[in-house]
């Protein structure tokens, strides 16, 4: 699902959904592979603004603001990430996302990501930090109930560093990608399917963009309860670059939500959490007038 792609997943399918394991990370095997891909040079600084909706219903939203650096070297991508539903839903269920870390540029690789959510009255916080060799430790606590793991991980990603992966892709129609994406406590495989080039609307502009659709499977729950609440997503992503996630649309067990890009705008640095849902947002065609939101021309 998304969040760009799994923090869209994070608000539709927060705490409850992602239930305890009844395998823990290190004692499971995914058949993904690790993957080399790298984004392009050329710093880019920008701010994301996505709202979620039902039947053509806002119902929450999500700010994901990224900023690139250089650590020891290293291109690094620093991310921070608040997503909320509105004051409508919270009569009904409340959820908020405070989230972020940072990810190695070249190639695309884990580095470190934390979480914290609160659904209704509940919290929970989740902890993942991996090392150079991919060795990774991770926490996740909910209420008084702590889960601690460390195990080698070389094919595994996180949140940020399987969005970002997702996002660079050359993607060639017809073919599946299998990503290993660990959330805390739960690995998951994420199977994307590129079906093809496709012309969208974004902001009244056509823009051309790999259409994508995911199916997402729970490897350390058996019964993998998930694929009752979440069947598949379809995604579009721009094909040039700074690739974005433009529009996402999750089939559930509750119908269709959609979570569009409303807003891009340029930083200079990370906004604080608390500053990233009062950051005003141009519409996408204006972030970036050579940007990927123009009128689509053919090659």
């Amino acid at each position: 699902m998304w969040i760009l792609l799994f923090h869209a997943a994070a608000t539709l399918a927060p705490a409850s959904t992602w239930g305890a394991p009844s395998i823990g990370p290190d004692q499971v095997e995914v058949d993904a592979p690790a993957y080399n891909v790298t984004t392009p040079k050329g710093q880019i600084d920008e701010l994301w603004r996505y709202v979620f909706s039902w039947k053509g219903l806002p119902v929450g939203y999500v700010t994901i603001a990224g900023t690139e650096v250089v650590e020891v070297g290293e291109r690094v991508m620093r991310v921070r990430v608040a997503g909320r539903t509105n004051s409508f839903i919270d009569l009904i269920w409340r959820y908020r996302l405070e989230a972020g870390g940072s990810l190695r540029l070249d190639p695309i690789a884990p580095g470190s990501y934390y979480a914290k959510e609160v659904e209704s009255e509940k919290q929970a916080v989740t902890k993942i930090d991996f090392d150079r060799a991919r060795r990774v430790k991770t926490l996740r606590q909910k209420g008084e109930k702590l889960k601690q793991f460390e195990f080698d991980a070389p094919n595994t990603y996180e949140f940020l560093s399987t969005i970002w992966l997702l996002l660079n892709v050359d993607y060639e129609p017809g073919k599946i990608y299998r990503v290993d994406t660990l959330t805390g406590a739960s690995r998951y495989l994420l199977e994307v399917a590129a079906e093809a080039r496709e012309i969208v609307e974004v902001d009244g502009l056509p823009v051309d963009t790999f259409r994508l659709r995911a199916t997402t499977s729970e490897v350390t729950d058996p019964d993998n309860k998930i694929a009752t609440k979440h069947r598949e997503t379809r995604l579009w992503v721009n094909t040039d670059w700074p690739r974005r996630l433009l529009r996402a649309d999750v089939t559930t067990k509750w119908g269709t939500v959609r979570l569009e890009l409303t807003g891009v705008e340029n930083i200079v640095e990370l906004p604080p959490v608390e500053d990233l849902e009062r950051t005003p947002s141009s519409p996408p065609a204006e972030a970036h007038p050579t940007g990927p939101v123009r009128p689509h021309q053919v090659p």
